[in-house]
């Protein structure tokens, strides 16, 4: 993997395509009838692009493996423009960390958390609506409480489907938020990992 990593062509994964896949390579250009397709476990997408120069259309083809010795073997024996794969081993098991998303930088250049809300309870929906906007009233007053200081709230349009984000660097206001809403809402808390971070923990 880390001659890979000096490769021109070479790009860092940001997240696992499928769910399952920490490599990809973009294959080609192929001259139709000449293209390449791969079999399950693995997956493949392809695209076909004009070519000015030519006057043609050509194909290009996304590759998704989890195999390095595969990912080789296909830079071998085709042209390709991209080669994704992690920078180093701690980057591949953060990958696998659904908590955790790598970016180039923190969501607004500083916030390390990101929250997600939904409502658990489908019982909002049978409320009366004077009930209802009661209590969404008073959930909105505590997240913006809550998250004061060190924080941003972006406000949506509120409803039970369409609640806040949430960005912030402020852990004690997250713990809080989940001892309190915990039965009330889905609460979704996503950590960002940068490359830069993720080269000096190697």
């Amino acid at each position: 993997m880390k001659e890979l990593v000096q490769d021109p062509n070479w790009k860092p994964t940001k997240r696992l395509w499928f769910n399952k896949f920490q490599y990809a390579v973009l294959l080609g250009p192929f001259r139709p009838p000449n293209t390449i397709s791969i079999d399950y476990p693995y997956r493949s997408r392809s695209k076909w692009v004009f070519n000015k120069d030519e006057d043609t259309y050509e194909v290009l083809t996304t590759v998704y493996v989890d195999s390095i010795d595969l990912l080789k073997g296909l830079i071998n024996l085709y042209p390709y423009t991209e080669v994704y794969t992690p920078m180093n081993d701690q980057h591949e098991e953060i990958l696998k960390d659904k908590r955790k998303q790598i970016r180039d930088k923190l969501w607004h250049g500083k916030y390390r958390y990101k929250i997600d809300l939904w409502p658990t309870r489908r019982p909002f929906q049978q409320y009366n609506r004077t009930e209802s906007e009661i209590e969404k009233q008073e959930i909105i007053e505590v997240l913006l409480e809550l998250f004061k200081y060190d924080s941003h709230v972006r406000r949506a349009n509120w409803n039970w489907g369409d609640l806040p984000y949430i960005y912030t660097n402020n852990e004690k206001s997250l713990m809080i938020l989940k001892l309190r809403y915990s039965d009330t809402l889905t609460i979704t808390i996503t950590e960002a990992v940068t490359f830069d971070e993720i080269i000096q923990m190697a």
